[in-house]
């Protein structure tokens, strides 16, 4: 057997517990609050760093606020002993342990076996899961591949959990006083059936925490760790809160949640909010689930406003994100996207100067947007250019933002060129055009 690889994300008071080995009775359907709970995410690729993992953030900020308490996490590699290693890790002094990946149809999948063995419950063909395996590929039973007829077991004691989005099923192992929960590995099929699915199955099993009363912030523009300490220092929280955080692309959400009575706890989330304001307002762009793209479309709509995007050596990053957006249409008049300004100046129809410089660059990004403006009917624009001649310290770009008549010019460094296809580029754009949407006020009527 290869070395455990074995990484430990999140580890709280490990004790030895004796292991289950016989099927016993299910769990009570009232244990002690909280549900404690571990969390094995499986995955050679993460372990070697092709992806980085984003479950176990994903599966504590939905249960957590529920009652439910992760007291341990890791991530094994695609072989057994690893799996079984990080099971029995997991297991100590827990009710739950959730297995995440391996389900899939291919030889590398072993994580419905592996449970199997090391719980000893046997698996059998579901009739119910075989039924929708055999609608999805329009194939009778005898006809299906052994890969697809695999993945239609589940364990003989115990339970599934329903997959819309794929063809491999939750499975739920009734392993002594544990649950065992297998879950998809793919994103878009793990969370619609955490969401809808196992927390449910985890409400009948166990009961939930009334979630009482939450609130989200969401930010841009300042780091995860520099808004925690901003809040630790200035925000008085009331008793019980329970905070969580979650970072992408340069963007930060902050949850509070208060467990209990929603209209008293509302309340004093309220004051919360108002107090993170007051320190933290200038980078928060939302208190609901919309994004930043949503909330500079919504400004734009309130100002009448008409949106053309212009792209030199950006690859039509922004206006990629901006289309993401709802309710885009009444706005989005139009882009154009080009890898060099000589390319740019011709598909408007403009005549390029001999050289862009400093001195000219300017001059000439107000022309294009001018030009832009007139064909799409726009009053408003947002150029995101690459520095026609970069210095040593590669990674400057210029971004253009406002009505056409009043354009405001910011560069932008990157560390590295090739971040502009990252989330975090179209992010420190996005918050350069919400910040001044923000200030600036609406032509011929808020002046």
């Amino acid at each position: 057997m290869k070395p455990l690889k074995l990484i430990i994300s999140f580890i709280l008071g490990i004790n030895g517990l004796p292991l289950a080995s016989d099927a016993d009775d299910l769990p009570p359907s009232n244990p002690p609050s909280p549900v404690h709970y571990g969390i094995v995410v499986t995955g050679s690729e993460l372990l070697e760093g092709e992806y980085a993992d984003a479950h176990i953030a994903f599966i504590t900020k939905t249960l957590h606020p529920l009652g439910y308490h992760c007291i341990r996490a890791c991530i094994a590699g695609d072989e057994a002993g690893e799996l079984v290693s990080a099971l029995k890790f997991a297991a100590q002094e827990t009710q739950l342990v959730m297995i995440t990946g391996g389900l899939g149809p291919t030889p590398n999948d072993i994580t419905r076996e592996t449970l199997s063995d090391f719980t000893g419950i046997p698996l059998q063909e579901q009739p119910q899961v075989m039924a929708e395996m055999e609608s999805r590929f329009h194939t009778a039973r005898p006809d299906l591949r052994e890969n697809l007829r695999r993945q239609t077991r589940v364990p003989v004691s115990g339970d599934f959990l329903r997959n819309p989005h794929g063809t491999a099923v939750g499975l739920v192992y009734f392993w002594g006083k544990r649950l065992l929960v297998a879950l998809p590995g793919p994103p878009k099929e793990l969370r619609p059936m955490v969401q809808n699915e196992l927390v449910p199955f985890l409400t009948r099993r166990f009961g939930t925490t009334p979630p009482g009363a939450t609130l989200t912030l969401r930010f841009a523009g300042l780091g995860q760790s520099a808004i925690a300490e901003a809040i630790q220092r200035n925000v008085h929280l009331p008793p019980g809160v329970f905070i969580s955080s979650q970072f992408e692309g340069g963007r930060v959400d902050f949850t509070f949640t208060c467990p209990g009575k929603a209209s008293v706890e509302a309340a004093g989330l309220k004051r919360v909010e108002t107090e993170v304001m007051k320190v933290l307002g200038d980078f928060i762009y939302a208190n609901d689930p919309s994004s930043l793209e949503d909330q500079i479309i919504r400004k734009l709509r309130e100002r009448n406003g008409r949106l053309s995007v212009i792209e030199i050596g950006t690859g039509g990053r922004v206006a990629a994100s901006l289309s993401r957006a709802r309710n885009t249409v009444p706005v989005m008049a139009g882009s154009w996207t080009a890898p060099s300004f000589r390319e740019m100046m011709d598909l408007l129809g403009i005549a390029t100067p001999a050289e862009i410089t400093a001195t000219n660059l300017q001059p000439t990004l107000a022309a294009l947007s001018q030009t832009a403006a007139q064909r799409s009917k726009a009053n408003y624009m947002v150029l995101s250019v690459a520095d026609p001649d970069p210095r040593p310290d590669a990674g400057q770009f210029w971004i253009a933002t406002g009505y056409t008549n009043a354009l405001t010019f910011q560069s932008l460094r990157v560390s590295q060129s090739s971040e502009i296809l990252s989330d975090q580029f179209s992010t420190q754009v996005m918050t350069l055009v919400y910040r001044q949407l923000r200030s600036i006020p609406t032509p011929g009527k808020d002046e």
